[in-house]
């Protein structure tokens, strides 16, 4: 976590940045394990293996891309709108937050 807040606040001080560090923290500390897990099912049939692979590369991405809310919206109520609209797969441009 520590390591993460110092990343995020090197960029900018701001609660944005902040937010982004807990983010990523989280996904370090909590899902890295679970995707381990996954890749462990996987590991003994090549087409598993392969599915798996590819299942984990695809919520990293995802992961990733949620976190580019807090570095990429200045406000920071508006980002995590967008962030939990993005974990509740709601269209932003309900909102109006993209057109």
């Amino acid at each position: 976590l520590m390591a993460m807040t110092v990343m995020g606040l090197w960029h900018a001080i701001s609660v944005n940045w902040l937010l982004w560090a807990i983010h990523h923290s989280i996904g370090i500390l909590y899902l890295t394990p679970v995707f381990e897990r996954i890749r462990r099912l996987g590991s003994h049939l090549l087409p598993i293996r392969a599915l798996t692979a590819l299942l984990t590369t695809v919520l990293t991405l995802s992961f990733v891309a949620m976190g580019h809310a807090f570095a990429s919206i200045s406000d920071p109520a508006t980002s995590l709108k967008v962030y939990v609209n993005f974990i509740l797969f709601v269209p932003m441009w309900l909102y109006g937050l993209i057109s």
